[in-house]
């Protein structure tokens, strides 16, 4: 099975043997949709409820947590938790340099 291109170079630039020189920085913003069905809605519009103040608060959680974001994401995933952390890494010193 091959390895994706992004799990790649996030591997590589973990291991040392790659420089980034191009990034999709700034294309598209981090966009999350949340749809349910009208019946979901009627039915569950408390667990939805729940569901959508856990997601408004993963981002102020996760900058301060990025070890147990990397290991619960990698144990979820499979991919290695040394790369999920510097992939965190990243975005959180690009976030924190645009503010």
């Amino acid at each position: 099975m091959l390895t994706p291109p992004a799990k790649r170079l996030t591997i590589s630039l973990t291991a040392g043997s790659a420089r980034l020189v191009a990034d999709g920085e700034g294309l598209t913003p981090t966009i999350t949709f949340i749809v349910a069905s009208d019946n979901a809605i009627a039915t569950k519009r408390a667990a939805i409820a729940d569901l959508v103040q856990r997601l408004d608060k993963a981002p102020l959680w996760s900058p301060d947590h990025l070890g147990d974001y990397a290991k619960s994401t990698a144990e979820l995933t499979k991919l290695p938790e040394d790369v999920l952390l510097a992939r965190l890494h990243r975005a959180t010193h690009l976030r924190d340099r645009d503010r």
